[in-house]
Parts: structure tokens; C-alpha cells; sequence
């Protein structure tokens, strides 16, 4: 038996979102969620490792996002948090675990390349330095790079139109997945 190594692009790029994800001074790494209308969770629900609200320092980079086309940056504006990789990133239920998920035709590429358990998805994604300043967050010029940040191992493999979903699993799935 082998492990398939599978790179997985994530987080804003220039069509969704349309800016870097930010690396914070203290070397933390925020990966901003592409937006979604179709899902649950907001950004104003997202939070650092220290407990600041994402969506602050969201406006102070750039009050419009990408959906497609720019649309304003509210405390209502629903974004996909996948891959959901750290359990501080939104208040949570008991028993949460990382996980990912693909549909249509990005699920059927893993099924067709016989993706299974125990294989490992390495994420990366568009990144940039901010610096705080006395206006508040700012990019760093000229220092935006695509990064690793984060992996998640195949535990389980869920089907949600055919297998029982967990509780922990249940906030991750878009509205019409269920």
C-alpha cells in the first residue's frame, strides 16, 4: 500500500476573494475562506488564534471582496471555510475535527485518481505579510507568495447524499449538500 500526496489550492485568489490571505506580525497564518452565499458560516464569525475578529482586519485591507464580481465586506457576507483546519476558527461543538470537502466535479477527479483513506492533502494558497500600523492593518508591498500552510490525512470519506453525517461534520457542509 501506498499514500497519495494530493496538493490542494485554497483561500482567496484573484477571482474569489481578490486579495492574499494574510500572515499576521507574529507569523500566523489566516487563511481567508472564498465567499459563499450558499453557506453558513460568516466572516465575522472567523477568528485569529488570539481571539481577534478576521473580519477586522479584512475591512482594514480592503472594505470590497471578489464573488465573481466586488461585492461589500459585511458582518453578513458568508464565506466556505474549507479546509476547516483550526479548531479555534469559529466557536464549535464538542467532538470537532479538521476536514475538507469537494463536490461535483473536483469530487469526481479524486474518485477517478482512487483517492482514499489514509492519503494526505497538503493545502496551499496566496499569501501576504501585513504590518500594524497606527492606520491599521496594512499588506506589506512586493511580499505576497503561494505557501504551504497546513495538511489534513484522510480519515473518513463521507458521501452526505448516501452516508450518516456526524454531528462533528454537520457545519461544514454547504446548505445544499445536506
Amino acid at each position: 500500500m501506498f499514500i497519495k500526496i494530493i496538493l490542494s489550492r485554497k483561500g482567496f485568489d484573484s477571482g474569489y476573494g481578490g486579495y492574499p490571505s494574510i500572515i499576521m506580525p507574529n507569523n500566523e497564518m489566516i487563511t481567508l475562506p472564498i465567499p459563499d452565499l450558499r453557506d453558513k458560516v460568516y466572516y465575522s464569525n472567523l477568528k485569529t488564534n488570539n481571539n481577534i475578529k478576521v473580519i477586522d482586519i479584512m475591512k482594514q485591507l480592503n472594505t470590497n471582496i471578489k464573488s465573481g464580481k466586488l461585492i461589500p465586506l459585511t458582518n453578513q457576507t458568508t464565506c466556505h471555510l474549507d479546509p476547516d483546519l483550526l479548531k479555534s476558527s469559529i466557536d464549535r461543538g464538542d467532538g470537532w475535527r479538521g476536514s475538507f470537502g469537494q463536490i461535483s466535479a473536483s469530487q469526481t477527479v479524486l474518485e477517478n485518481n482512487n483517492v482514499k483513506e489514509g492519503d494526505i492533502f497538503i493545502f496551499f494558497g496566496w499569501f501576504n505579510n501585513v504590518d500594524l500600523t497606527e492606520q491599521g492593518y496594512k499588506f506589506k508591498k512586493g511580499n505576497d507568495r503561494h505557501t504551504m500552510f497546513g495538511y489534513l490525512q484522510i480519515d473518513k470519506i463521507i458521501y452526505p447524499h448516501k452516508d450518516e453525517v456526524p454531528d462533528w461534520a454537520k457545519d461544514h457542509l454547504r446548505v445544499n449538500e445536506v
